[in-house]
C-alpha cells in the first residue's frame, strides 16, 4: 500500500525546470513534486552567474513560491510499480512510495561526457549551479596565481582556457568569462548533454538516447498515465515532422504548458514552431536570428536579454535580475573568489 498520495492526483519526479513549469500550469489544482533540490535553476543565465554578472540566487526559483499550490518532496524516485501507479522516493531520512494517477517524468539531462583519459579528474562541467560557482572560483584563482608567478610559461599556462563544446552553454559561458580573464589549462567540458540515468530506473521505454519515448500528447508510449517531457524526453513536435525537440528553455516551456493542458483533458498533439535563436557574447555582444532575421552587435545582445528575462517565473525575480542587469553597465564585474564557500572551517579549526 502506498504511503501517501499525490496531491490532485499528480507526481512529478526529477529536478528539470520544465516540470516545475507544468505544476505552476495545474495552478489551484497542485501536484506533488519530487526533486533534489527546493529550487529551480534558469539554466541560460548560468554563464552570466558564473562570470558574476548575475547574483547567484537570481538565477534560482524557489520551487515553493513558484508552486504555492503543489507539494514539494526533497528526494529522489528510485522505483516504480506502474501497475499499482506507485514511485517509491528516498528522502534524507527515509523511503516511501507516493501513489499517483498521473505521474510526469522531468529528469532533465547530465553531462554527456566521453571516455577520454583524465577527463573527469581534471575538466570542469558547467551544467549546474555549483558548476558555476566553482568555475568562478577556480578561474579567478588562476588569475590570482598568475600575478605572482614570474615565468612567462607557467603564467601562460595559468590563463589558458579551454572549453571543450560549441552549444548555447559553451558559446555563452567562453563569452562571459572572456569578458573576466581578457586571455584565453584549465578545461571546461560543455560538449553537449544526455538525458538523466536515474529515468532508466523508472523502466520506461527509452530510445537509444537513453531519452524517454512518447508520443505527440507527450504521453510515454504503452502507457495511459505516465507522461514526460525536457531534455529526458523524445519529444515529437508536430510542426517538425520526423524529428525530435532540441533541449532548449523554449521548447521545454511550451512542453510544459501542453503537458498540463493535456492531463486536465484538452487532449492535442504538441505542436510548437520555434521563435529563433539567441546567445550573448559578453558585454554588450550578442547574437540572435528571430524568425530567420539574423541580429548581432549590441541589437543582438538586448534582444537576447529581453528574452531571457522574459522567460523566468515571478516578478520578484526579473525585478532582481534587472536590477544586477543594470549595475553591470555603470561597475566593473565583481573579482571576489569565494572558494572558502565551497569548503567551510570546521568549529575549532
Amino acid at each position: 500500500m502506498p504511503d501517501r498520495e499525490a496531491r490532485g492526483g499528480t507526481l512529478i519526479v526529477g529536478d528539470d525546470f520544465a516540470g516545475s513549469y507544468v505544476a505552476r500550469k495545474f495552478g489551484r489544482r497542485g501536484a506533488t513534486i519530487v526533486s533534489p533540490e527546493n529550487f529551480m535553476l534558469f539554466t541560460p543565465m548560468l554563464p552570466e552567474a558564473a562570470s558574476g554578472t548575475l547574483e547567484l540566487r537570481h538565477v534560482v526559483v524557489p520551487i515553493r513560491v513558484m508552486c504555492p499550490h503543489s507539494d514539494l518532496v526533497l528526494g529522489r524516485a528510485v522505483a516504480h510499480d506502474g501497475g499499482g501507479r506507485c514511485v517509491q522516493v528516498e528522502t534524507e531520512e527515509t523511503v516511501f512510495w507516493i501513489r499517483y494517477d498521473n505521474l510526469v517524468v522531468a529528469g532533465g539531462a547530465v553531462a554527456r561526457t566521453l571516455p577520454i583519459p583524465g577527463l573527469a579528474d581534471h575538466a570542469l562541467g558547467f551544467k549546474s549551479l555549483s558548476d558555476a560557482i566553482h568555475l568562478r572560483n577556480h578561474v579567478l584563482t588562476r588569475l590570482e596565481v598568475a600575478a605572482t608567478v614570474s615565468a612567462k610559461t607557467h603564467r601562460r599556462r595559468e590563463l589558458t582556457f579551454v572549453f571543450v563544446g560549441a552549444g548555447y552553454a559553451g558559446v555563452e559561458a567562453l563569452a562571459e568569462l572572456a569578458d573576466l580573464v581578457r586571455d584565453a589549462s584549465t578545461v571546461v567540458w560543455t560538449a553537449g548533454v544526455k538525458a538523466n540515468p536515474f529515468v532508466a530506473e523508472l523502466g520506461l521505454p527509452l530510445d537509444d538516447r537513453g531519452r524517454v519515448r512518447v508520443d505527440g500528447t507527450l504521453r510515454v508510449e504503452g502507457t495511459e498515465h505516465v507522461w514526460a517531457l525536457g531534455d529526458c524526453a523524445a519529444v515529437p513536435n508536430a510542426a517538425t515532422p520526423g524529428r525530435v525537440d532540441p533541449p532548449t528553455s523554449q521548447h521545454a516551456l511550451r512542453q510544459a504548458k501542453r503537458l498540463a493542458r493535456n492531463v486536465a483533458g484538452e487532449m492535442r498533439p504538441f505542436r510548437y514552431r520555434t521563435l529563433g535563436e539567441v546567445a550573448t557574447l559578453g558585454r554588450y555582444k550578442g547574437i540572435a536570428n528571430v524568425f530567420g532575421f539574423p541580429i548581432k552587435g549590441f541589437l543582438g545582445w538586448w534582444v537576447t536579454r529581453t528574452y531571457h528575462l522574459y522567460q523566468p517565473p515571478l516578478l520578484s525575480r526579473k525585478l532582481r535580475v534587472v536590477t544586477d542587469w543594470t549595475v553591470a553597465l555603470f561597475f566593473r564585474r565583481d573579482i571576489a573568489e569565494l572558494g572558502v564557500l565551497e569548503h567551510p572551517r570546521r568549529l575549532g579549526d
